[in-house]
């Protein structure tokens, strides 16, 4: 039976996507620009973004409404790392989709649903909780001094990619996937220890800022709770590395 107000192709439409001539969510671009005010309005983006059919006669064809019933069916979220190179705290593709995707379902089930990761590149599927695998990542990566030291090797853009990952961690912050510890580590490996800050700010002060400015969104957010003395610390040093940058108090 057809739900009411239904054609046959919206009740079977299966894949969906976004409309023709669009390419991504939008989830990571919004979290990007910090131009979001909560997870229901990520969660209201990817709906408008992704609820248009595919397959058969339906080329593009929108069904909001579809993919709405289909995300409160949801109860697991699932997806392939085909790629040794990149795990999900390299980039924003993770987040951006199948991340979105749990927000999505999340919010129509009035559940929350498991998100769950298979590695696939070595020969053998291994099935891990996204939680387990941004720990791993977390000590194998961004507070990995054997990472960290390789990344500051390439200069300029080393010291970008140890920014993008505070904005990553802002990402993963959004389906709470990442730990207090972390956060905690992060600000003490990169920000809180003078000499790795001064490191960071003579390779590329850019970083420096973006990795403070989101440590402070993520307390902001509620995502981290930073004590008060890290927090003014941290104000601190935003408030210097953006007047440095902008050229306040130096000399013509």
């Amino acid at each position: 039976m057809l739900a009411a107000g239904r054609t046959l192709e919206e009740a079977t439409a299966r894949i969906f996507t976004q409309a023709p001539g669009l390419y991504g969510t939008g989830v990571d671009e919004v979290i990007e620009e910090s131009q979001w005010e909560d997870t229901a309005q990520l969660a209201d983006l990817y709906q408008q973004r992704n609820g248009y059919t595919a397959g058969g006669a339906r080329n593009g064809a929108p069904a909001p409404d579809a993919l709405r019933s289909m995300l409160a069916k949801v109860d697991h979220v699932f997806q392939a790392i085909d790629s040794v190179e990149y795990g999900l705290t390299d980039m924003t593709h993770y987040y951006g989709h199948s991340g979105a995707i749990k927000l999505a379902a999340d919010r129509e089930r009035g559940a929350p649903v498991s998100l769950s990761y298979a590695e696939t590149f070595t020969g053998e599927v291994r099935l891990s909780a996204s939680d387990d695998l941004l720990r791993l990542e977390a000590r194998a990566k961004l507070l990995n001094p054997k990472w960290y030291e390789g990344m500051l090797a390439h200069g300029h853009s080393g010291a970008a990619e140890i920014g993008n990952r505070f904005t990553h961690l802002v990402g993963w912050g959004t389906l709470g996937g990442v730990e207090q510890w972390v956060f905690d580590d992060a600000a003490k490996t990169y920000l809180l220890d003078e000499t790795m800050r001064r490191r960071l700010e003579a390779a590329n002060p850019q970083a420096v800022r973006n990795a403070v400015g989101r440590l402070l969104e993520a307390n902001g957010r509620g995502m981290w709770k930073a004590d008060a003395a890290t927090l003014e610390q941290l104000q601190g040093m935003y408030a210097e590395i953006e007047d440095r940058l902008e050229g306040v108090g130096v000399a013509a």
